[in-house]
């Protein structure tokens, strides 16, 4: 349990057991708001950095980053603002995989295993305009099943739970 009373900010990493970076960040969201979370990475997956900063993560930093990051990283987030470091905002740059934000929602429920009328209900759309975005999702991953999503889910640290 959070104690949001004694807690102003929270750096975890990004792949640890258990909970999984976007869950954490969901739950610190709705349990306590105040809380701001920056997750430090090892990893250079820009999907994962995509769907956190979809779902506005405070701060981002590379463990390959200058501990003076960390420093700028807590003084922004201090202040309100979010944080990305230069290596992180690189590697989303530089990303073969843009998704927007309906793209990466379709991702998470089409993982879970949700039919486009579920995932329609769920996302408040009609069926139609989650296979649009559920066929420009596969597309932009070139990919052609939902085996080949989960693969590159899996791989690239997204929606772990």
């Amino acid at each position: 349990e959070l104690d949001s009373h004694d807690t102003d900010i929270v750096i975890s990493d990004c792949k640890m057991p258990g909970i999984g970076a976007a869950n954490l960040l969901s739950y610190i969201q709705k349990k306590a708001p105040q809380v701001k979370l920056i997750f430090l990475s090892g990893m250079e997956s820009a999907l994962l950095y995509q769907q956190l900063t979809a779902n506005n993560v405070n701060g981002l930093i590379s463990k390959g980053d200058e501990p003076e990051d960390i420093i700028a990283a807590l003084n922004a987030v201090k202040e309100g603002k979010s944080y990305t470091s230069k290596k992180i905002t690189s590697i989303l740059n530089n990303s073969p995989h843009q998704l927007t934000l309906k793209e990466l929602q379709v991702f998470e429920l089409v993982i879970q295993g949700l039919s486009n009328p579920d995932i329609a209900k769920k996302l408040h759309n009609s069926p139609n305009t989650i296979n649009t975005h559920r066929v420009s999702l596969m597309k932009k991953m070139n990919v052609n099943s939902v085996v080949d999503l989960v693969k590159i889910a899996h791989k690239n640290g997204l929606f772990d739970s």
